[in-house]
């Protein structure tokens, strides 16, 4: 396949994990975002199970622990 390029539609956790991935298989990838700047609020996100193999495979498992985000909207629960 030559020409692999893909639009991820969103820069949500999905949509930036997914454009991560692309990437690393060789995927010239572009991400559009409707938003026009980054929201302060949302969803709380729990990283456990096979997400915390995700996290380490991407290399920022131990960067994660390192800004300290226990903060009751993000939860990394190595188990």
């Amino acid at each position: 396949m030559e020409n692999k390029k893909v639009l991820v539609s969103g820069a949500s956790m999905a949509g930036l994990t997914s454009a991560y991935w692309l990437n690393e298989n060789g995927f010239d990838v572009t991400i559009v975002e409707r938003a026009s700047k980054i929201r302060g609020g949302g969803y709380p996100i729990d990283v456990r199970g096979s997400a915390i193999n995700v996290v380490q495979m991407m290399g920022i498992h131990e960067e994660l622990n390192a800004q300290n985000l226990n903060n009751m909207k993000f939860n990394l629960n190595d188990l």
